[in-house]
């Protein structure tokens, strides 16, 4: 029995011709690498954004502009380079708020403390799987010439998402918290954290979270909020 005739035998019964299934497999399958495509570009799109979760409780006095501070540091820290880093960061930030850091021997209003951690978690997501199998092109006839071709070669529909994966991954979510009391009274609370930065060390996303603590300083009294940086201008976008 001839090609001819099992294609016509196909159509005869409904069921679509070679070419036909040909074409409605590779729509398919373009329409599968677009929305993956449009994920990605989505994904790269987002890099060159941070964002940050703050949640702050203030008691926030109404006569603290030009009042001075100071901190109270933590034993564990009190030689650590990268601790006093992030320490002169605060202090500039509250200094842009209106008070100002006590001068030695001078009793400040303000005692400041913060914390920094980083937490790890394992999280399951489901990815595609690819088949980027080989298509065999059949020989052609060549008037005067005979038959040539062939050949195996790439799908020209591209590769075919054949089904779904689960893959685990760890998320590590940075996290600092601030602290101010008005002599033995606390009257700011604020923790920002991340899950930015990849598997780089802390420091890479510290002045991002030192910022989105005093964004909009002191902030409303129990509310959570999201701060979002541009990381290639460091400013704060809107």
């Amino acid at each position: 029995m001839s090609t001819d005739l099992i294609l016509d035998t196909h159509a005869a019964v409904g069921m679509p011709s070679a070419p036909a299934r040909r074409a409605q497999s590779g729509a398919w399958r373009w329409a599968t690498l677009i929305a993956v495509l449009a994920v990605l570009l989505l994904q790269a799109g987002c890099a060159s954004t941070l964002r940050s979760n703050v949640t702050t409780f203030q008691r926030w006095p109404a006569d603290a502009q030009g009042a001075t501070f100071d901190f109270r540091t933590d034993p564990r820290y009190a030689q650590d380079l990268e601790y006093q880093s992030y320490q002169q960061r605060i202090a500039d930030e509250l200094q842009i708020q209106g008070i100002r850091l006590a001068r030695p021997g001078e009793k400040p209003r303000f005692w400041v403390g913060f914390d920094y951690d980083t937490a790890t978690r394992r999280i399951q997501v489901q990815e595609p799987i690819f088949d980027d199998r080989r298509v065999w092109v059949s020989p052609i006839w060549v008037p005067n010439v005979g038959w040539r071709g062939g050949y195996w070669a790439s799908d020209p529909f591209g590769p075919r998402v054949v089904g779904s994966r689960t893959v685990e991954h760890d998320v590590r979510t940075r996290r600092l918290q601030v602290e101010i009391s008005d002599g033995e009274r606390r009257v700011f609370e604020s923790t920002a954290q991340t899950e930015a930065g990849g598997s780089g060390p802390i420091n890479t996303v510290m002045p991002y979270l030192i910022r989105s603590v005093f964004a909009d300083f002191p902030g409303r009294d129990g509310q959570t909020r999201t701060v979002e940086f541009d990381t290639e201008t460091r400013a704060i976008r809107r």
